[in-house]
């Protein structure tokens, strides 16, 4: 039951719908779905998609942590988890969010990964398809995989 409480949560703060074909690791799957959404917001969006990692507490927390600027990084930190807490708890009303809010910061990390990979590319895997995009971010062909 506990085990079960913890993949729900982590499903929820990952935010996937897992395919019907996946691989055998999940987390290659929804790495692979977050960067095909990325690709294609890239292209749609052009120069704006430079500016998602800006919204990003929990990465400029990392920073300024690394650099040794702990009274920017607590607070940073701080907040990222109380509106965390706050959509979860407040909003959505999710009991879980208490329990593993401590997860949100993995979260986030994990989504500068996805940002970063996002940058790169005009191929995207779509279940046994390779797809194309145009530079607005349209597809506009395939291939099989």
């Amino acid at each position: 039951s506990q085990y079960l409480r913890v993949l729900c949560y982590l499903f929820f703060f990952l935010m996937i719908r897992r395919p019907p074909r996946s691989t055998l690791f999940p987390y290659t799957t929804l790495f692979r779905s977050q960067v095909r959404w990325h690709r294609t917001i890239r292209l749609s969006k052009g120069k704006s998609y430079l500016g998602i990692p800006l919204t990003q507490a929990s990465l400029w927390a990392t920073v300024a942590a690394a650099a040794g600027f702990w009274w920017i990084a607590w607070p940073l930190l701080a907040a990222r988890l109380a509106a965390g807490l706050m959509v979860g708890l407040g909003v959505l009303r999710c009991r879980l969010t208490a329990r593993y809010f401590w997860l949100m910061p993995l979260r986030d990390l994990f989504g500068v990964a996805v940002w970063v990979a996002g940058l790169f590319g005009r191929r995207v895997d779509w279940r046994d398809q390779r797809l194309a995009l145009a530079s607005d971010g349209r597809i506009i062909g395939s291939e099989p995989r």
